[in-house]
């Protein structure tokens, strides 16, 4: 037909807003559309208007806060650390983050529906927390912020020694040797190893009052008495962490 048409469309997505601009030339005829698409929210928790360059009617998000505990409450006060990023993983959903100051934001999240949550701890730069609640689930509400306070608390470390007496004031270390650490309520918490000093620690111990002790069957199996039979412990709520040392075995 010696015709000779041209459309050229850009389209630059920005945090707040999209902007799109497409020009159309047909012949001797030239037009130019531009669009600016966005929407606002307003969070009543913290008191922010909140910009996305996506359809924020009808959907739902999420706060989320994530502190040291070191008080043991529960609950959030005021002077207790803010761990800043995000560990919770919903499982099988997809959601868009937005990180603002100490706050983690979740965004387009389905309204009415159960979300399942999982604390991936390798994201906390501090290997020394641990999270009271590992997996959990919340429902969401329509046109609305839920917030969402995450506790963690500051773990204790736990090392000692296993040795055999060989003769006259001669010990020998022994490597390879069980060391339970059970709760209070009678749940082993973990098993640690001794390395081929006699050595052995544990870390990630949330605070309680443990029994340390050696595998009794492998005990058996030597024909050994333990001294002492176990070590009762108590860790405790600090800001750096409880660490216990010294926590030896002599056996006979």
């Amino acid at each position: 037909s010696e015709q000779t048409s041209l459309d050229i469309g850009v389209v630059m997505d920005f945090e707040r807003f999209r902007s799109s601009t497409n020009v159309r030339s047909n012949s001797s005829v030239i037009s130019l559309s531009h669009n600016v698409r966005g929407s606002y929210a307003y969070d009543f928790n913290t008191n922010e208007g909140l910009w996305d360059n996506r359809q924020q009617v009808g959907k739902s998000g999420l706060n989320i806060r994530m502190y040291v505990d070191e008080n043991n409450s529960g609950e959030y006060d005021e002077d207790e650390q803010i761990i800043p990023g995000n560990a919770l993983t919903a499982v099988n959903a997809s959601t868009r983050n937005i990180e603002k100051s100490e706050i983690h934001r979740l965004t387009q999240l389905q309204p009415f529906r159960r979300y399942n949550f999982v604390v991936n701890e390798a994201k906390v730069n501090n290997p020394m927390l641990v999270a009271k609640i590992k997996e959990f689930s919340i429902v969401t509400d329509p046109n609305r912020y839920k917030w969402l306070d995450v506790p963690f608390y500051t773990t204790g470390i736990i090392d000692g020694s296993v040795a055999l007496v060989k003769g006259e004031n001669q010990l020998s270390p022994i490597s390879g040797l069980k060391i339970n650490i059970v709760q209070e309520d009678g749940i082993v918490l973990g098993v640690a190893r001794t390395f081929s000093d006699g050595s052995y620690y544990f870390m990630e111990i949330p605070p309680g009052i443990y029994e340390v002790s050696i595998d009794e069957r492998q005990l058996e199996f030597l024909g050994k008495l333990s001294s002492p039979a176990s070590h009762i412990i108590e860790v405790k709520v600090t800001e750096d962490g409880d660490f216990i040392e010294g926590l030896d075995f002599i056996l006979e």
